[in-house]
């Protein structure tokens, strides 16, 4: 493995790590994980729109992106 996937697999060891402490902590503090409201899973786009550095959002109850109703998709406010 070249030095360029070994940081590439690194960066992602740590990600997966700080994401598993996040998780852990929100399951000491509120007796259990997080969920989405529509039982949908979260997305995540790292490379964000209008100047976010990635986007972090759930597509509604439906699963589908670009419902306009009341159960349509959620966008983290960052």
């Amino acid at each position: 493995m070249g030095k360029s996937n070994k940081a590439i697999k690194k960066t992602t060891e740590m990600t997966l790590s700080s994401v598993s402490n996040i998780l852990a902590q929100y399951r000491a503090d509120k007796g259990r994980y997080p969920t989405d409201g529509w039982k949908n899973e979260l997305q995540y786009v790292a490379s964000g729109s209008e100047d976010c550095a990635y986007d972090l959002f759930s597509l509604g109850a439906y699963g589908q992106q670009g419902s306009e109703r009341q159960d349509a998709d959620l966008y983290a406010q960052l």
